[in-house]
């Protein structure tokens, strides 16, 4: 599988059979470009694209768990994380803030 550039591998990665289910954390070069595909064997089940003109759409956050339902009771890493981005923000973001965030106990 060779990509032609961000928009080719989001698409390999949609559509290729995979032998489990899965998350890809993706991004390419240009602005906006990124996404967590969210795989099931035969196909995509959701692509959770970067959109700035969504409120905080110019981050996505992946716990493991799928963006869309609720998280396990007792195991709520997305609202930290969430937290966590937000606190730094979008034009204090740099390799050390994302490490640190990454990094950030999550309760």
């Amino acid at each position: 599988m060779n990509a032609t550039g961000y928009p080719h591998l989001v698409e390999i990665l949609s559509e290729a059979p995979m032998i489990a289910p899965m998350y890809y954390i993706v991004s390419g070069g240009g602005k906006g470009q990124g996404a967590i595909i969210t795989r099931g064997r035969e196909k995509e089940i959701d692509a959770w694209h970067i959109d700035s003109t969504q409120p905080n759409g110019w981050w996505r956050l992946e716990t493991n768990y799928d963006h869309w339902g609720p998280v396990p009771q007792g195991d709520d890493r997305r609202a930290p994380g969430n937290a966590h981005v937000q606190a730094v923000g979008r034009d204090n973001m740099n390799p050390a803030a994302m490490f640190v965030v990454m990094t950030a106990w999550t309760t």
